[in-house]
């Protein structure tokens, strides 16, 4: 029994997972407002009622495509970390890996650094909303770590006020790329 749930969970996963890189490719083309479930659906190659099997509307869906992005572009900051000097080093490389991944994905920075629009409206709740808040939280607790590590050695001024300089920092590049 166990091997037939282990394998009945490999296949909805799978199913899940085709689902998400359909909506990907459906979502970067045309934007979350003119895509449609049915053409995700063609894409994935599953019914709509498949689809929503999964996935309760298409705004749950582009979450999943967001966390999925957010993810992917976390892990490139991450994997990337070379071992700076200081905590100004450390925050310049930060910034030097969200650059690269931008020029190496860029339609899906885009897509990532577009979930905040999104986030504002009424519907933009669960699971795949807080695992986003997740990821990006991440992002933004190790450039503060990074900052705070510059004040105390010197590199960065002592009285800046971390967390404002973090989504300043942030935001200001995002808006810049």
């Amino acid at each position: 029994m166990s091997s037939e749930s282990t394998r009945r969970e490999r296949e909805r996963q799978g199913r899940e997972q085709a689902i998400v890189e359909a909506a990907e490719r459906v979502f970067l083309e045309r934007g979350f407002e003119e895509a449609s479930m049915d053409e995700i659906a063609r894409r994935a190659e599953f019914t709509k009622r498949t689809i929503y099997q999964y996935f309760g509307s298409k705004e749950e869906l582009y979450f999943a495509v967001v966390r999925k992005g957010f993810g992917a572009m976390v892990d490139y900051l991450e994997a990337g970390s070379e071992s700076a000097s200081d905590g100004l080093g450390k925050v310049r490389s930060a910034f030097g890996r969200l650059y690269g991944f931008y020029r190496a994905e860029p339609e899906r920075f885009v897509l990532v650094s577009g979930w905040s629009r999104m986030r504002k409206r009424d519907d933009a709740t669960g699971p795949g909303v807080a695992a986003i808040q997740s990821a990006s939280g991440r992002l933004f607790v190790g450039l503060a770590s990074a900052l705070r590590e510059g004040m105390a050695d010197g590199s960065i001024r002592p009285d800046l006020a971390v967390e404002q300089a973090v989504y300043s920092l942030v935001f200001m590049a995002v808006g810049f790329l």
